[in-house]
């Protein structure tokens, strides 16, 4: 009896507390925000609904993906998820799920829905299809779906049926692994399976650039590393052979023995070993052998920041000779010396990071920009802490007086926190937007194939449905663009928007975190007792040139308004006319001239900048001719004037570079680079050039030129991984010499 009386109140617990999670269900609609709209599109996209990634924000797409949701349970369609959609959501047993685990229906061309998007997804998984799910099942679903049928002995029609979708959902210990490239890639080769190639590639850690579908040289040279790792035929072709290598399962880890051999004695090291400054080249490796990696040496460069410049970019390919594109391989360069640089302990930035058009002003731009942000930083913390030695020992009581402006500091940091997580919050939306219109554009994209094969088949009941399709999906598209501001609903435009809202994004973040530091260190202070009679004196703030009797506060006002100028040439990366900031300025004789603003700038740099952050501009040489006997690096500055090699110049533009520092970075990555590659020619002596990137910057510069790409036997070198590794590698030595030297 008391066992039956026991369970009862158990039975009526459970029923009472399942009651009140429900009856207490937060009801969740478009415009919702925060945790439980990120819960929620978690699951859809768990459970096939949801395309696109959980941001937090209910948009029109999470309302699409509820309302599907809701037509496919049986609830009510009307996008707003409560009790009844909640339930059904969050099943409180497993024996119920609204969506099919596999794919259980006869899917083809024109199918759309849930299942479709499990498809998809599959497809995706295993390197078939090279687009996000969308639902509808288009040409590129069909084509995804043609060649994994082919790769694993299927009747190849495109159509998802019984066979197929046993072949695709079954685990992968009892079915063979499939191989999605179905014909032989070489150099030259375009289209998704050199996609899917290089995004394998990309996966292994042997291709450093993104996956465009165009098998060129980079593509080849880390294919040939492949082969030379596994024991194939090195010729830079994906043949089946290479093709079932790149796919294979990776081997079980081997058996470790019960008994392992004694290790070897330990070996004394120098605990300060000293940092070599003669440039030492890696031991060249024999032909087919694997890649010699070059490493940077941990702490030579902490405390030192390093401006890389990839040069051209995007519809701006630079010197293009047989399908070698100098973009391409300057970018790979970069990301190698990057690697080594933060190896070393230093600060890299990088004007690009893929394979984007960057203007000339905006590459200047980008490192003015970050010389007035630490200045910026730098005035801050002359505001919101105490001087060094304060800091460290916490003995000094401050005055009224002193309070009462650390009390004033301490509300102006706390009003810029707040409106800094403000304008977070609201880039975070307009993220979520963007991402939604990606989506959109990629839904569009396969609605558009579709009605041209509706055309082409002059079917003109699916000719009306997807005219009504895309007429709706660009309704949807040009609401949500309207909504941010967009000035238009492209691929190119959400992209280009969404890096700047990233990169803003990223910027807060690190700024957020100073300030955190920053309001935490003025509340320390006042909390120390006032002290009336005899303070200890303040020693005085440094000097805050250039404003001279001005505050701190209007310095940092001044030097904001410079860094907005700038910001124009950065949130318009394609802007290519002088304005503002780099709107020239002509003196008494007509000599072409910085401007004050730019000047200003430019004075600054020199007396605060010049020792630890350097700009290096990475590029690979050309000459008019189609092809040319030149050959080897070459070194390129700008220093005063008043001349310059083949007579092209501004000398009058500014005189205050640092020309000694200038010439004696671009020496020391010239020897280092001559010392690491095998270039025919070598030249042992820099040359003075006035090209933009040199000019509109004040910090030490060089522009680099490794080979030139209409020399044959420089060409047959640059495309080897082992030659860019070891270029990368002379321009890392050569700038741990060049800060040596400074020492």
């Amino acid at each position: 009896m008391r066992r039956r009386i026991l369970a009862f109140i158990l039975a009526i617990t459970a029923i009472f507390l399942i009651h009140i999670q429900t009856a207490n269900a937060i009801v969740i609609r478009e415009g919702s925000r925060g945790a439980e709209v990120t819960r929620l599109q978690q699951r859809l996209i768990e459970l096939g609904f949801l395309n696109t990634r959980a941001t937090g924000v209910f948009g029109p797409l999470t309302k699409d993906a509820v309302l599907r949701f809701q037509r496919a349970n049986g609830l009510t369609a009307d996008g707003v998820v409560g009790r009844a959609t909640t339930s059904a959501m969050f099943p409180t047993t497993t024996s119920r799920s609204p969506v099919p685990q596999t794919t259980t229906t006869v899917l083809r061309e024109g199918s759309r829905g849930a299942e479709v998007t499990r498809l998809q997804q599959r497809l995706i998984e295993l390197g078939f299809l090279n687009t996000r799910a969308t639902g509808v099942f288009g040409p590129l679903t069909k084509d995804a779906v043609l060649r994994f049928q082919r790769a694993n002995g299927l009747t190849s029609d495109g159509v998802v049926g019984h066979s197929t979708v046993t072949a695709l959902f079954t685990p992968a210990q009892n079915n063979p692994v499939s191989n999605p490239i179905t014909s032989v890639l070489r150099r030259g080769s375009r289209g998704a399976q050199v996609t899917t190639l290089q995004n394998r590639l990309i996966e292994l850690g042997l291709l450093n650039v993104s996956a465009n579908g165009n098998f060129g040289p980079l593509t080849q040279s880390a294919v040939e590393q492949f082969q030379r790792t596994n024991s194939l035929t090195v010729n830079g072709t994906v043949d089946s052979e290479t093709a079932r290598k790149l796919f294979a399962p990776p081997e079980p880890p081997p058996s470790i023995p019960s008994e392992s051999p004694e290790p070897p004695p330990p070996v004394a090291q120098d605990p300060n070993p000293p940092i070599h400054t003669e440039p030492t080249p890696p031991v060249q490796p024999e032909p087919n052998s694997p890649l010699v990696r070059f490493n940077g040496v941990a702490g030579a460069l902490t405390g030192r920041t390093v401006i890389i410049d990839p040069g051209h970019g995007g519809r701006d390919p630079g010197a293009v000779r047989n399908g070698v594109r100098e973009s391409e391989l300057v970018l790979d360069i970069s990301f190698r010396l990057k690697r080594m640089l933060e190896e070393a302990g230093a600060v890299v930035l990088m004007t690009r990071e893929t394979d984007v058009f960057r203007s000339l002003l905006f590459r200047s731009a980008f490192a003015n920009r970050h010389v007035l942000q630490l200045e910026t930083e730098r005035l801050r913390s002359l505001i919101a802490g105490m001087p060094s030695q304060q800091a460290q020992t916490g003995a000094t009581t401050q005055s009224p007086v002193q309070n009462e402006q650390v009390m004033q500091t301490l509300i102006g940091l706390q009003v810029e926190r707040a409106q800094l997580q403000q304008r977070q919050s609201d880039i975070s939306s307009q993220i979520a937007i963007i991402q939604e219109i990606l989506v959109l554009l990629t839904i569009l994209d396969e609605d558009r194939a579709q009605l041209k094969k509706a055309n082409e088949a002059s079917d003109s009941a699916a000719i009306a449905l997807e005219k009504s399709e895309i007429f709706q999906r660009e309704l949807q598209l040009n609401d949500l663009a309207a909504r941010i501001g967009l000035p238009g609903s492209t691929h190119d435009i959400a992209n280009s928007n969404l890096l700047l809202r990233q990169q803003e994004t990223e910027q807060i973040t690190v700024r957020l975190s100073e300030l955190n530091q920053q309001i935490a260190a003025a509340q320390r202070l006042l909390e120390q007792p006032a002290q009336t009679e005899n303070p200890i004196p303040v020693p005085p703030q440094p000097e805050v040139p250039p404003t001279g009797n001005s505050s701190i506060s209007e310095a940092i006002n001044m030097w904001n308004s410079k860094i907005a100028m700038f910001d124009h040439y950065i949130n318009n990366p394609l802007l290519e006319s002088r304005e503002g900031i780099f709107a020239l300025a002509r003196d008494s004789s007509n000599n072409v001239q910085a401007n004050e603003m730019l000047s200003k700038v430019f004075d600054l740099t020199r007396e605060r900048y010049q020792d630890n952050i350097v700009f290096i501009s990475v590029h690979i040489n050309s000459t008019t001719q189609n092809a040319t006997e030149s050959s080897g690096i070459r070194m390129f500055y700008r220093h005063n004037g008043p001349t310059f090699a083949w007579g092209v110049g501004n000398p009058h533009y500014y005189l205050n570079y640092n020309s000694t520092a200038r010439r004696s970075l671009s020496q020391n990555l010239l020897n280092s680079l001559n010392a690491f590659t095998t270039f025919q020619g070598e030249v042992t002596s820099p040359t003075r050039m006035d090209f933009s990137v040199l000019r509109e910057t004040n910090l030490v510069s060089s522009l680099i030129e490794v080979g030139f790409i209409n020399n044959a036997g420089d060409r047959a070198l640059i495309v080897q991984e082992q030659i860019r590794e070891d270029s990368a590698a002379g321009i890392y030595t050569g700038l741990v010499n060049y800060f040596n030297s400074l020492r």
